[in-house]
């Protein structure tokens, strides 16, 4: 708001969990939707962001969100993993 006022011009807001930025990463890779998975550790953010650019969701709780604020959050990740060395397990194993 306060650019707004200043400038007398509305910005263009790209962060998280805001769609640009998903779609711009996306585009950038040259890949779709469904190839393209979001990796996060917060729901509100990452995993909010990823579900609404149409992209697999891949939660770890690692980090700031954890499995109970997942309970209670919409939508749900497609996948959920400990940490990234358990994503990177299973996807290893699902590679041999």
């Amino acid at each position: 708001a306060a650019i707004e006022a200043a400038t007398d011009v509305e910005p263009i807001i790209i962060g998280k969990p805001r769609r640009r930025i998903f779609d711009w990463a996306r585009g950038h890779l040259g890949l779709s939707a469904p190839e393209v998975a979001c990796l996060g550790d917060r729901l509100e953010t990452d995993i909010l962001g990823g579900h609404d650019a149409g992209l697999v969701t891949v939660f770890v709780r690692s980090g700031v969100s954890t499995a109970e604020d997942r309970d209670r959050f919409d939508p749900k990740p497609d996948a959920e993993f400990d940490g990234p060395l358990d994503l990177l397990a299973a996807w290893k194993h699902r590679s041999s």
